[in-house]
């Protein structure tokens, strides 16, 4: 009511005032004022719950759509974080670990451990929790890295790293803050009782010894055992061992056809131009080695094998020339490979082959230049005819070459730089099977140039088309294929096994792995990187391996003595929750993540860093998966009830004001300031003196999804498997 004036309304007009001009006849509000019905309390109590259903309704709504969102939230990348976003997103998709941390159930776990840290397993908890409030900020991932920083200084700066290494790394460190075993010692077991005793008092005594000093909610979600199984050939004896795995790291089958794309760099047509570049594709066998490979450029190019340099160039130069005995494997498909075509050997002794390539800024432009030059000429002479080469009247500022120590500026104050000891040692250690004895050189130019060369561009044949459908059109393998070339039979070359039988080192044992319980998380992990012998060098296998998204099923690979193998059928059956996914090869790449959300409507999504994306399932499988999380299909279902929320304030205030001024109308009095309203089954405890409203907490209501959109290459899932032939190199006519 308005101050002075009982059943008036505040800032209404007042007719006596002189400064009102009206036509119209002031009228008696006071007198005209129909008395007001006496109202009763229950009558407004009524009044007031109808509303409040109302309300709830509202409230019902905004939760639902504030729900709808929970966990489908992408997080920031704080400098090549990538590989851990996909892990936590991986993990915050696997249900029973976001719920054990959300509700802190894991306090309850490190607090049994006197001294333990937590301060790991609280940082995981806050991202987790504000994924799935809604209440997602950078500095809670950025502290969440901060954190792994201080406990591993490798993870403390940006450097890229493998995701599947963080995730052992992580869940290791979240075992050892919840581990609430009471020794921290193993039991050793005697290998010989591996061979009296049978495999279920066997593995009873390791998994109890483990159990002793290793007991943690993540042991017990993602660990399993498996049985190694090494029979001796001499006394037919079979020794077994039980070892506990957190993840499976499945070998990938070698492919029996890859693709290789080469540029060839031909010799220029005339003096006054510069070479032509066309880059071709074949397929080689994946047995065969750089000799092969040379042999068939040659044959198809109608260039000798002894005039080709096969070399491996990026944008920043150099980085390896390709040898005879190196395997095809050595070879990435996205690996730049150049064949240089060169001139025939100088009848000269004192010319000496060079591979050049030229640089502004520390970046390759143009093509590989080949030519001889004499040993004998100055700098001056040597930076003019390069200067003449690439047509152009800037001079290099500095003049490189490559040895196997990397690389080392040529003097300008010796009178023959092409005779110092470091050329010297680069032509002592050529290998002849590297093709013509030359030595490379990097100019660098410091300025822009005007030269023709910095425009050359590089033709593409046909056949780098053909085998790249041909290629994409193959469906190498399966999963169950990647589980097969695991547990398959296997035979030790080494003599260091010894037999607990007879006690004797049988040549070639025969070794057989199997599982002999599953866990209820199961982290495969693809291994894509492969290190090639005799250089130890690591290359990225891009094959597509299809994996099933429902009922994948382990029976077939755990041990038929196992008391677990006379399970329900569904007790080794997986359902696919979520895929880490690596774009890119060893020199740099990029994580995303898929995931099954954790709503009803089970969609999937690809977390790209802050960006997410819907997908369809069919968009799963790809050949950039790198590590699956498994669910077991035997477990119960986890709804998303256990969700914390709260309700916007501004309902519950409105329900509050709406009932306070009902009350101050019929002024109700209520003893010592209070009392307790009952109806509906609901039970209200009201203050008429509480004039200021609640503070609730309501979550940041924040979603980041966009509409559905091809950001990163993906690869068709193919269901069949075509034959075709060999594809070669077709020479054009104007080459």
């Amino acid at each position: 009511m308005a101050d002075g004036v009982p059943g008036g309304r505040q800032g209404s007009l007042n007719f006596d005032s002189p400064h009102l001009i009206s036509s119209h006849r002031p009228v008696d509000t006071l007198s005209r004022r129909t008395p007001q019905k006496k109202r009763s309390l229950a009558s407004v109590i009524k009044k007031f719950f109808l509303k409040s259903s109302k309300d709830d309704e509202k409230q019902k709504m905004l939760r639902l759509a504030q729900n709808a969102n929970a966990g489908i939230v992408g997080l920031y990348n704080h400098g090549n974080t990538c590989y851990m976003n996909a892990v936590l997103q991986c993990l915050s998709h696997t249900l029973e670990v976001t719920k054990y941390f959300v509700l802190n159930k894991y306090k309850q776990d490190v607090l049994k451990r006197i001294g333990n840290s937590q301060e790991l397993s609280d940082s995981l908890s806050r991202v987790l929790k504000s994924l799935w409030t809604n209440g997602y900020k950078s500095e809670i991932s950025s502290s969440f890295k901060h954190i792994i920083g201080k406990k591993a200084v490798q993870y403390s700066g940006t450097e890229q790293h493998d995701a599947h290494e963080f995730l052992l790394w992580l869940l290791d460190n979240l075992h050892d803050e919840m581990n609430i075993a009471k020794s921290t010692k193993n039991k050793k077991i005697s290998t010989r009782k591996t061979v009296i005793r049978d495999d279920a008092k066997a593995a009873e005594e390791a998994l109890s010894n483990q159990s002793k000093c290793n007991k943690s909610f993540i042991y017990d979600r993602f660990q399993a055992l498996y049985r190694s199984s090494i029979t001796c050939p001499m006394c037919n004896k079979c020794s077994n061992t039980f070892d506990p795995f957190l993840s499976l790291s499945l070998p990938l089958p070698h492919q029996g056809r890859r693709p290789v794309f080469i540029v060839i760099v031909y010799l220029p047509e005339t003096l006054h131009s510069f070479p032509k570049q066309l880059k071709v594709g074949m397929l080689m066998d994946a047995d065969e080695n750089i000799q092969r490979l040379r042999e068939v450029v040659a044959e198809d190019t109608n260039i000798s094998h002894k005039n080709l340099i096969l070399a491996e160039i990026y944008y920043d130069g150099f980085h390896r020339t390709l040898t005879d005995e190196l395997s095809i494997n050595s070879i990435h498909e996205a690996d730049p490979i150049y064949a240089i075509q060169t001139l025939p050997p100088s009848q000269n002794s004192s010319y000496i082959l060079i591979v050049l390539i030229t640089s502004l800024g520390g970046r390759r432009f143009g093509s590989p230049l080949t030519f001889s030059f004499d040993r004998l000429a100055t700098y001056s002479d040597l930076s003019g005819y390069i200067s003449q080469l690439i047509r152009t009247n800037s001079e290099a500022v500095s003049l490189k070459v490559i040895s196997s120590d990397g690389s080392k500026e040529l003097p300008r104050d010796v009178e023959h730089p092409l005779l110092v000891a470091e050329v010297e040692k680069i032509l002592e250690e050529h290998i002849p099977s590297s093709g013509p004895v030359h030595i490379k050189m990097v100019a660098e130019f410091q300025d822009e140039i005007q030269s023709g060369l910095a425009h050359q561009t590089v033709d593409e044949h046909e056949s780098v088309e053909q085998v790249r459908v041909a290629n994409a059109s193959n469906p190498i393998c399966t999963l169950y294929d990647c589980l097969q070339l695991y547990t398959k039979d296997e035979r030790l070359e080494d003599d260091t096994w010894m037999c607990p039988n007879c006690n004797k080192r049988p040549a070639k044992p025969n070794k057989v792995l199997k599982f002999w319980s599953t866990p209820d998380m199961l982290v495969i992990h693809l291994k894509r990187f492969r290190q090639i012998a005799p250089t130890a060098r690591r290359v990225k296998v891009d094959l597509l391996v299809t994996y099933p998204i429902t009922g994948l099923d382990l029976s077939k690979y755990v041990c038929e003595s196992s008391h677990r193998f006379k399970s329900p059928h569904n007790q080794h059956i997986y359902d696919l929750v979520g895929v880490v996914n690596h774009y890119g090869n060893m020199l740099g790449g990029h994580y995303t993540a898929v995931c099954r959300s954790g709503h009803p409507d089970k969609k999937w999504h690809i977390y790209d860093d802050k960006q997410v994306n819907k997908i369809m399932e069919s968009e799963v499988v790809t050949s950039s998966a790198y590590m699956l999380f498994y669910r077991k299909c035997s477990l119960p279902p986890v709804n998303l009830d256990w969700i914390p929320n709260s309700p916007p304030h501004n309902i519950s205030n409105l329900r509050r004001s709406n009932l306070t001024r009902s009350l101050e109308r019929i002024n109700i009095a209520e003893p010592a300031n209070q009392r307790v309203i009952q109806s509906y089954g609901t039970i209200s405890r009201m203050r008429r003196d509480s004039s200021a409203p609640e503070q609730l907490n309501t979550p940041h209501n924040s979603s980041n999804i966009s509409a559905p959109a091809a950001t990163l290459p993906r690869r068709p899932v193919v269901e069949t498997q075509p034959n075709f032939q060999s594809l070669t190199i077709i020479q054009e006519s104007s080459v």
